[in-house]
Parts: structure tokens; C-alpha cells; sequence
């Protein structure tokens, strides 16, 4: 009889590699990932919003908070459009969840928590707090961060994965033949 340790050694000896190939990653399907996949930007890779409502300057306009305040509405933050600005900081821009975080504000004040008629937005006597309804840039990945590990079998949620980090092609391990 041979200790575990022999018997690992003997087996590993004997092992072949299995070939690899590339293949589409929609061809990935059930096969084992031969190669560590890493994040190609930040996620998210801007400061993304995550309430419609209205995007703002906290210090600029909320110096003393819960008292009512009315504000005008400049602009509109589309989800897709590209970035815009604040151009007065007393003022505020209209936003959609998942758009970019307008330049000059760095809140977000749902729709539920002010009053808005036309273009003028009165705020309640509600708390807000400075940063809220906002998800920051590349909180949950950084760009260079390891995402799929190689040895996971590919399902279809790893099939997402790879779609968003840009990858088209992907090293998998052969079939043995």
C-alpha cells in the first residue's frame, strides 16, 4: 500500500493535458473555461443614476435641510444620452434611472419625495442626503478585476458575463478525444 500523497503523485504522472481552442462564446455553452477573464473598463463605468427624479448640487441647494426649497429644472438626463452639465447650481436637472450622472450635481431626489409643476420642482420637508440614489463608478468592478475564472463551466450566465466585458471569443478546454 502507497501513502495518498504517492498515489497523487503516480495519478498526476500519467495525466494528459487537454488541448484548448477558441471558440464564439455563444458556441461556450457546457464547456470549461481554459483562460482567466478580466474586466475591460470599470462597472459601472460612470456614475450611473438609479431613481428617476431630479439630479442636483447638495451643498449648493440643500445648505439647510428639511425646509422646503423650490428649484428650477434645466435640462433633462436621458438613460443612453451623453453627459451633460449643470449650468447653475442653484437649479437642478431631470433624470432617468441609468443615465449619467449630470456634471456639477452628485444627488439624486426621487420623483416620490417633491412636487414638480412644469419645470419647477418644490422639495418637501424630507431628509436628502448627499450622494443618495447614485451608484459610483466602478463600485462594482474595477477595470483589470478578475471576473470568470478559468476551470468554470460556461452557463448562460457566464455567456452574459463575457458579452458584457467585450470578450467575442473565448479559450476553452477541448473535448478529449
Amino acid at each position: 500500500m502507497i501513502s495518498v500523497e504517492a498515489a497523487e503523485a503516480l495519478i498526476l504522472a500519467h495525466t494528459k493535458l487537454i488541448a484548448t481552442e477558441k471558440v464564439s462564446i455563444l458556441s461556450s455553452h457546457g464547456k470549461i473555461l481554459a483562460e482567466d477573464l478580466f474586466a475591460d473598463r470599470d462597472f459601472p463605468p460612470f456614475v450611473r443614476i438609479t431613481m428617476d427624479g431630479i439630479a442636483l448640487n447638495f451643498d449648493a441647494t440643500l445648505k439647510a435641510s428639511n425646509t422646503k426649497q423650490t428649484l428650477i429644472i434645466e435640462n433633462i438626463a436621458a438613460a443612453g444620452a451623453i453627459k451633460i452639465a449643470l449650468k447653475n447650481d442653484q437649479n437642478c436637472i431631470e433624470v432617468m434611472t441609468g443615465a449619467i450622472l449630470p456634471e456639477g450635481c452628485d444627488t439624486v431626489v426621487r420623483y416620490e419625495d417633491f412636487e414638480q409643476q412644469d419645470s419647477i420642482v418644490t422639495l418637501g420637508n424630507i431628509t436628502i442626503q448627499k450622494g443618495q440614489n447614485i451608484h459610483r463608478q466602478g463600485s462594482d468592478r474595477k477595470k483589470s478585476d478578475l471576473i470568470l475564472q478559468a476551470g468554470t463551466v460556461i452557463s448562460a450566465a457566464e455567456i452574459g458575463v463575457m458579452a458584457a466585458i467585450g470578450a467575442s471569443e473565448v479559450l476553452v478546454k477541448s473535448k478529449p478525444k
